[in-house]
């Protein structure tokens, strides 16, 4: 209060109703400015330079747009920051960002890789924290056929598919089941068949020796190329590894060794050649065995 009201007795009581209501203002002025600053707007602008998102609190309100750049629509949503469809409590709890609709950046968005948006990878469902979920090589949205993310949040990172028209499994190593994997095949991984490359989706059924194997699975074995009878014991290779997976399973003699069981009988006599071996032993080195186990699921 000041002295003018102090002095003045006429005026005394307007004095102090009026600087008690401009104390009162001052404070929630305070506190309003307060907590607009605890909930200040962020804004988002995409590849374009458009506003896409903005963020006040819990509440994100996100832009569309058509193709050729006019604003469609806008759609609002609660606790899901970057608007892909995970609350951000899931995501939190897990391996994606949610401040970042594509936390990968394979071109899909975490919540289109996450269908049911549990915060899991479920059978059927590629990797949202796994740029490539089936690790042979392309991207996850390269093999889905995306020419463009779905998500604003994707980086340069992203490799769009070249050839949309054909697509390969995100989920499968070898697409096409010929034991070389597919980014073996599609060498500069871009989704497209370049010069010098095979086809991921064209089995190569090259069977120089024609023993029933695939001479990629032989390269990758311990079975001869140019050989039908490896290990000879006058038993065919294919015939050995009867299912042609390159793995000696349960009642199959091994095309590598023409004593599978090691009981001093050579295969083709051997009454019972696999009595000694219980399981099953890989002819290959182990760091194809995941290639070859996924292949045929």
């Amino acid at each position: 209060m000041n002295s003018y009201c102090l002095k003045s007795g006429r005026f005394a009581d307007f004095c102090a109703h009026f600087s008690y209501a401009l104390f009162t203002l001052s404070v929630l002025s305070l506190v309003l400015a307060s907590s607009a600053k605890a909930n200040a707007a962020v804004y988002r602008y995409d590849n374009h330079n458009r506003l896409s998102r903005i963020h006040i609190g819990m509440v994100t309100m996100q832009m569309a747009y058509d193709d050729a750049g006019n604003r469609t629509g806008i759609s609002s949503t609660i606790d899901d920051y970057d608007f892909d469809g995970i609350p951000d409590a899931i995501e939190n709890a897990g391996c994606t960002d949610y401040m970042d609709a594509d936390s990968d950046d394979d071109g899909i968005s975490d919540g289109v890789e996450d269908a049911n948006h549990n915060g899991e990878v479920d059978p059927g469902e590629t990797n949202p924290c796994n740029i490539d979920s089936d690790n042979d090589g392309i991207q996850d949205g390269t093999e889905l056929g995306y020419e463009s993310s779905d998500s604003q949040d994707t980086s340069n990172i992203f490799q769009p598919d070249l050839d949309p028209a054909t697509t390969t499994n995100p989920l499968s190593a070898d697409s096409d089941s010929d034991w070389i994997p597919d980014g073996v095949e599609d060498t500069n991984h871009n989704g497209r068949v370049d010069s010098g490359e095979s086809d991921p989706l064209d089995q190569d059924t090259t069977d120089t020796d024609n023993d029933g194997l695939f001479d990629a699975l032989e390269n990758l074995t311990c079975t001869e190329v140019n050989n039908p009878d490896t290990d000879g014991d006058t038993l065919p290779d294919g015939i050995e590894d009867s299912n042609h997976n390159g793995i000696r399973n349960n009642g199959e003699t091994s095309p590598c060794k023409d004593d599978t069981d090691g009981d001093g009988i050579r295969d083709d006599v051997d009454p019972d050649p696999t009595g000694n071996i219980d399981a099953f032993r890989t002819l290959i080195p182990a760091v194809y065995l995941p290639l070859l186990l996924n292949s045929k699921e």
